[in-house]
């Protein structure tokens, strides 16, 4: 198991922090997308060229697994990840202690249920 270089209360292995000036993936693709793509003969920009295209994907069929992995990857990095829920089931201790009750129930019943028809041949 590797050891932790840092520890907590420790002074920051990074003390000026993230450098600035590196690359920023999300603002370089929302400019790219704002500007104007130099061939097109409706002046569209490249962002509007590639909802147009993305759209006509989705209409006529099937589009290519990689052009769908780099439409995925420029709206991922253009307007984020989608938020992923998550549902978490709050008991009350009350509530708790009944699911286990009626989980106990259940596995009582399997085991005289089993008991009762061991050395019993199956019916087919």
């Amino acid at each position: 198991m590797p050891t932790k270089l840092w520890k907590e209360g420790d002074p920051s292995l990074n003390p000026k922090g993230r450098p600035r000036g590196l690359f920023n993936w999300q603002r370089a693709i929302v400019e790219k997308a704002d500007e104007l793509h130099p061939t097109d003969c409706h002046g569209r920009s490249w962002g509007q060229r590639v909802v147009d295209n993305l759209f006509r994907m989705a209409a006529d069929g099937r589009p290519s697994s990689m052009q769908l992995k780099a439409i995925e990857e420029l709206l991922n990095r253009g307007l984020g990840k989608p938020v992923q829920s998550i549902a978490v089931a709050d008991l009350r201790p009350e509530a708790k202690e009944q699911l286990i009750e009626n989980l106990l129930g259940v596995l009582q019943a399997e085991k005289a249920e089993k008991e009762k028809t061991d050395g019993e041949l199956p019916v087919q």
